[in-house]
């Protein structure tokens, strides 16, 4: 069914991924402040990312799974179709899955290049 597979995916693929993104950005702002207090935050923020990405991911997990709009795959003969937002019910992001012989595979037209993840733009700029 779609929801091991999803629970799967989440932890190991698309979190992991979510995960090394942030800490990078983290890392990336660090290296370029002159300002000694928001490099430390940075630092710390990264620190913190790091160390804590497991409880964030069941955290976000149990969020996106539970409020009451995951969704139930649809049959569209040979396959079956899911689309799940991951991102916020104010701002979603829906992302799709095709379900092809027992086996889901992310849709083609979907990559983790995560320029558009909202928990990029959440980060908070540390600038003053």
């Amino acid at each position: 069914t779609f929801a091991p597979f999803f629970r799967r995916w989440y932890f190991e693929v698309y979190y992991p991924t979510i995960a090394a993104k942030v800490t990078e950005e983290y890392e990336r702002r660090a290296a370029s402040r002159k300002n000694p207090i928001a490099w430390g935050m940075d630092k710390l923020s990264s620190m913190l990312m790091d160390s804590t990405k497991k409880l964030q991911a069941s955290v976000l997990y149990e969020v996106i799974t539970r409020r009451g709009d995951f969704p139930q795959p649809k049959s569209l003969g040979f396959m079956k179709v899911v689309s799940v937002n991951i991102g916020s019910v104010q701002d979603p992001a829906r992302i799709s899955f095709w379900g092809i012989l027992d086996t889901w595979y992310l849709a083609p037209y979907h990559s983790l290049d995560l320029r558009g993840v909202q928990i990029l733009d959440d980060m908070p700029a540390n600038d003053r």
